[in-house]
């Protein structure tokens, strides 16, 4: 019974449904064309066409869905109705009973409420078939779009390199607006993906700046770089349909560029300024400190290795004191020049110290080598009158101890010059006439004459000594003069020397022979009359003093045996002062006898005392010597003996006599270093620059504001520069 009812209901149902698709076949639209839409009215009329397709006639029911937007995909509720073209009104249906085979029915169609812009779609039914679809396009579209900004007329937009920059686009239609943009600055275009206005509504497009924005990465370090830009704006729709003049918004901006963030900006302009004016105050400092104070270090550097030739020249004539003190002091002027770091602030005192100070050494050398020129030409008038060679020597030895002291000022030199300058005098006018001389000399012979008077009432002891007569036998000649020159008329120039070394014969003849008839001992003193006798028998100044020296022998009681004894019995030791050496210090070194008396002993004199420094093959004869040692270390000082006539000294075994030694260890100069000195002003300067560059900033700023990165440079450059603030950091202030 079911399935009877089945099969009636198939075969009625099914002709009904193959009816239906014929009537769906049998109607088709022929003009697919797009329906443009008024802006005004928000509405469109056209007319489509229906063709019967089939060989059978067919009914017409036109009908349309709504209007979906492709845009939002959501329907606009438009209103469409159909009818005939000669008809004004129309119906949501459009009818036609009967539609012949292969023929084409016009039909008018109006769509109105097609508010959303862009494009969408309705299907076309006929007798509920869908046989098509409606295209609507509203592409002529209000767009206010614009660009929420900072209300100015032109907007300055910030872009930092490496960092998108968001801007805020807002729709002023109820429409919206699928839309793509892009942004050119300089030339240079960046573009976005596709994005979809709101209606009424914002939306946001993120911005990457490119590189080729920026002019450089320094282009925004002093002031922001700032260029011309446009922000387009293009109604974009997702239709395959090419929309007739589809609308665009130009919005002109002004791109504010930046490679970093304001911050590192205003860090790095500073630092980039702060750098540009200490370059300008450095090059400032360099030209008017750095440059005239190393020409004038090396101007004094030269004048003190010039000093250093004149002072290796002074020979060991001079006493080792005076040699080592200038030659100390011209270290202490060298080490002072570069105790101080070029641009030391102190570099004008020191200059000012060494010019003074190198003008007094100069003058100090100069009387030396006067001094030493002088004992050279002592030598070569050896034969001239013993006293006045002996008075010319204590006057170079005066002058010598004037100098001898490191404490000497101008009016010291003065004193030294003029006796020196007054024994050269001398020395050239050794053999001129001089009344006063000869005056001096016949006062001496009277007197001398009536000591060795024999028959002079009373007698002199020295006149009736048999000492004396036996001496006179010997050597006659000098008692010769002594009837001849009592009137000072009578003694000529040429006879000054002789007659004076025959007085000074005469007077240690006297002196001989009153300690020899005086004297307990007389075998000690006869002992040496075999040589006393020797040397006044010679005619030269070199004899007559070595005879002065025995006679003073006799008178201390010590004599070359003594001396000889103690040394060979070590009784000899070194002493040093001060106490404890210093690099480039000056030190007195002295070979002292356990035995003061014969320290003070005139026969010390006949021997020598060589002393051996133990560096640069350096040595120095004298009893007290002055040296100073060059480094910070250990020297081995040697101290070697020599007897009269230079001859070595042996032990008691017969074997040469061993120098002394003793190790110095010198230590380093206990002032401050020129290290330590040297970053002390570099600190001081530092923070005195510092401050002066500081307080140009704000107004270099300032100035610069205008200008690129290059010229900005060097402004700044020539701010340092020409700043007399930074001139004056090295500069000494002078005194009210």
């Amino acid at each position: 019974m079911f399935a009877r009812h089945i099969s009636q209901v198939i075969c009625f149902v099914l002709p009904l449904v193959v009816a239906s698709s014929k009537a769906a076949d049998a109607v088709v639209l022929l003009d697919a064309s797009p329906l443009i839409v008024d802006p005004a009215t928000h509405s469109v009329s056209a007319v489509l066409h229906v063709k019967n397709v089939t060989g059978e006639p067919a009914s017409v029911s036109l009908s349309a869905g709504d209007f979906i937007s492709k845009t939002t995909k959501r329907g606009m509720g438009a209103s469409v109705s159909f009818g005939k073209p000669s008809e004004s009104n129309g119906s949501r249906i459009y009818k036609l009973s009967k539609l012949s085979p292969g023929d084409t029915t016009p039909v008018e169609i109006t769509v109105t409420n097609l508010w959303e812009a862009g494009e969408s779609e309705a299907d076309l039914y006929n007798n509920g078939n869908k046989i098509g679809t409606l295209n609507a396009l509203n592409f002529r579209v209000p767009f206010a779009i614009t660009l929420v900004a900072d209300g100015s007329e032109i907007p300055e937009i910030v872009f930092q390199a490496d960092k998108e920059q968001r801007l805020l686009l807002k729709n002023n239609d109820a429409m919206t607006y699928p839309i793509t943009w892009d942004l050119t600055v300089g030339g240079q275009a960046v573009s976005g993906k596709r994005i979809t206005m709101p209606p009424n509504g914002n939306a946001s497009i993120t911005i990457a700046p490119p590189d080729a924005w920026f002019t450089s990465r320094f282009s925004s370090l002093f002031k922001e770089e700032i260029r011309d830009g446009v922000l387009t704006i293009r109604y974009a729709p997702s239709s395959d349909v090419n929309g007739p003049d589809l609308p665009v918004e130009a919005i002109p901006i002004k791109a504010n560029l930046r490679w970093r963030s304001s911050g590192w900006n205003s860090f790095a302009s500073n630092v980039a300024i702060f750098l540009a004016l200490l370059a300008g105050g450095v090059c400032s400092l360099v030209l008017s400190q750095w440059v005239p104070n190393r020409l004038r270090r090396l101007d004094l550097k030269e004048q003190l290795e010039a000093l250093a030739l004149k002072t290796r020249s002074l020979s060991g004539q001079l006493d080792s004191s005076l040699r080592v003190l200038v030659r100390v002091e011209r270290v202490r002027l060298n080490r002072l020049l570069y105790s101080r770091w070029i641009m030391s602030p102190d570099m004008a005192t020191v200059f000012a110290h060494c010019v003074q100070h190198l003008a007094l050494l100069n003058r100090q050398v100069d009387i030396l080598e006067s001094i030493d020129s002088a004992y050279d030409r002592l030598t070569e008038v050896r034969l001239g009158p013993p006293s006045l060679l002996d008075q010319i020597e204590d006057d170079l030895r005066e002058a010598a101890s004037i100098l001898n002291n490191s404490a000497f000022h101008d009016s010291k030199l003065q004193a030294a010059q003029t006796l020196v300058a007054d024994a050269i005098r001398r020395l050239s006018d050794v053999n001129q006439p001089d009344p006063e001389f000869a005056g001096k000399l016949a006062k001496k012979f009277d007197y001398l004459d009536k000591v060795f008077d024999s028959i002079a009432t009373p007698p002199d002891p020295v006149a009736a000594s048999k000492t004396r007569e036996r001496i006179e036998k010997i050597i006659p000649g000098p008692f010769r003069f002594l009837t001849h020159l009592t009137d000072p008329s009578q003694i000529q120039p040429m006879q000054y020397a002789e007659a004076d070394r025959n007085f000074c014969k005469l007077e240690l003849v006297r002196d001989y022979v009153s300690l020899l008839d005086n004297s307990v001992d007389r075998t000690t003193f006869e002992s040496h009359e075999k040589e006393l006798v020797y040397l006044l028998a010679r005619d030269n100044w070199e004899s007559l003093k070595a005879a002065k020296s025995l006679v003073a022998q006799m008178h201390e009681g010590i004599f070359a045996a003594d001396i000889e004894a103690a040394i060979r019995d070590e009784e000899v030791q070194v002493e040093m002062e001060p106490p404890i050496a210093r690099r480039n210090w000056p030190m007195r070194l002295s070979a002292r006898f356990t035995n003061p008396m014969l320290d003070r002993a005139t026969a010390k004199n006949r021997f020598r005392c060589v002393w051996d420094f133990g560096h640069h093959g350096l040595k120095e004869t004298g009893w007290t010597v002055y040296h100073y040692f060059p480094d910070t270390e250990t020297y081995t000082l040697k101290a070697c003996f020599a007897g009269p006539g230079g001859r070595p000294l042996k032990t008691k075994n017969g074997k040469q006599l061993p120098p002394l030694e003793l190790p110095i260890v010198v230590d380093s100069d206990s002032s401050a270093t020129p290290r330590d000195r040297f970053w002390t002003e570099i600190i001081q300067l530092s923070i005195a620059l510092a401050v002066a560059l500081f307080a140009l900033m704000a107004g270099a700023r300032e100035q610069l504001m205008r200008l690129d990165l290059i010229p900005a440079l060097i402004a700044i450059f020539g701010i340092g520069f020409a700043a007399d603030t930074i001139k004056n950091l090295l500069t000494p202030q002078p005194k009210e």
